[in-house]
């Protein structure tokens, strides 16, 4: 049995390298049982924790995880990666570096469910543009209720999980393996 790290983030914009998270969601998976983090980065909320103890927890969860499954994987980890840079948390980086991060004898790998989506309306005969794949759109379509919070972190990785055990059910229900789930990232 495999353990998940489902994650997602909230940046203050698109580049990693310029921006800052805000939040990281995360659900780590073992077995049957879960553990959720919500960890807020100043200057989120003044109930933000400081952003060694927020790396700290992030830490202890990604030495555990062997997948790590978000919506738009690369943006998720790149930002990830640049904030532990940042902050002098080479841990993290390395964890998240080849050679022990990665699909190729890596000790973990990324699932990207922005991308199995994309693969899943192809396999529909739809388009699979940016826009129907967005975790704000593609969850009222497969679940028929809406994202339960479109700004928090958390509410982004469990759907993540959602996603994934839908799609993942069925590329087997229907006998066919998406080729674009895994993400690896070159330093």
């Amino acid at each position: 049995m495999r353990t998940f790290l489902f994650l997602g983030v909230a940046t203050t914009g698109r580049n990693p390298e310029e921006d800052h998270l805000v939040q990281i969601g995360s659900r780590l998976v073992v077995a049957d049982q879960w553990q959720d983090c919500h960890l807020l980065f100043p200057p989120a909320t003044h109930q933000a924790i400081d952003t060694r103890q927020a790396f700290d927890t992030l830490s202890t969860q990604l030495a555990r995880a062997e997948l790590i499954v978000s919506h738009h994987a690369a943006f998720a980890i790149a930002t990830i990666i640049a904030e532990a840079r940042r902050a002098g948390r080479q841990e993290i980086v390395t964890m998240l570096s080849p050679p022990q991060f990665g699909f190729d004898g890596g000790t973990r790998a990324a699932i990207c469910t922005q991308q199995l989506s994309a693969d899943y309306f192809r396999y529909l005969g739809q388009p699979a543009t940016s826009a129907n794949t967005q975790l704000s759109t593609i969850y009222p379509q497969l679940f028929g209720e809406a994202l339960p919070s479109t700004h928090n972190a958390l509410a982004a990785a469990i759907a993540c999980q959602r996603i994934y055990h839908f799609l993942n059910a069925f590329q087997q229900q229907q006998k066919v393996a998406f080729g674009a789930d895994i993400v690896c990232l070159a330093d």
